[in-house]
């Protein structure tokens, strides 16, 4: 639990530290790291309230620490190939909803409308609204 309040107070103090970063920037420099910031701030806090609250649980055994790890680093390398093999929107797509029936269990309408609804979001605003090119992909 120490642990879990030390990441989720270090993630607060880095997102604060970068927001006041920003400051220095013309209006439409910090207009991309306000957008992602102020959100990441404000879950950073609300982890790091939800941290400070948990009851602590028994911690996990080494060998279950080492296949969790696995799996994460296992998820990460295949988004980051996704990325490089089709580009990042249909990569990021495939990823979260993936992501979310296989690792949390989520129902299958429920996976699909989180996840159509987070990459419309992400198009919209860093896309349409943004002018950001996302990274096509090798094979497309």
């Amino acid at each position: 639990m120490r642990g879990a309040v030390a990441f989720s107070g270090l993630a607060l103090a880095i997102t604060l530290g970068l927001l006041a970063q920003s400051t220095a920037l013309s209006a439409l420099g910090r207009l991309a790291p306000l957008w992602v910031l102020l959100p990441t701030s404000v879950l950073a806090a609300l982890r790091l309230v939800v941290d400070l609250r948990a009851v602590p649980d028994a911690p996990p055994s080494p060998h279950e620490t080492r296949r969790r790890q696995l799996r994460i680093t296992a998820w990460l390398a295949g988004v980051v190939v996704s990325v490089y093999l089709f580009g990042f929107l249909p990569a990021a797509t495939v990823f979260l909803f993936l992501f979310l029936r296989v690792e949390t269990e989520t129902r299958l309408r429920s996976a699909a409308i989180t996840t159509s609804a987070t990459v419309a979001f992400v198009y919209l605003v860093f896309g349409v609204l943004g002018g950001i090119a996302f990274p096509e992909g090798a094979l497309f």
